[in-house]
């Protein structure tokens, strides 16, 4: 079976998202802990580090979602080879 160049874009562009979206997780995961491990300074307000965490999290789903359309263009790429491998004559 000959892999063509669509093949390949579409296995790019999965892995590209899954990577990128592991990043952004992680990123958000580390500040989060970050901010977990932090002393509250009396004198600060709260309502800062609570916006922190909520952009943390709002980070932490955008990379999920991103790993989800990953995992999906992934799939995609599968039936797409499958669909080529049934067409070509053997």
């Amino acid at each position: 079976m000959t892999v063509t160049k669509q093949s390949r874009v579409f296995d790019a562009v999965s892995v590209g998202l899954v990577l990128i979206g592991v990043a952004c997780y992680l990123w958000a995961y580390i500040q989060m802990e970050v901010l977990r491990q932090s002393t509250h300074d009396p004198k600060a307000m709260i309502f800062a580090g609570y916006v922190r965490f909520v952009r943390l999290v709002q980070l932490s789903r955008f990379g999920m979602g991103l790993i989800a359309v990953g995992v999906m263009v992934g799939i995609g790429a599968a039936v797409h080879a499958r669909r080529i491998q049934k067409q070509s004559p053997s």
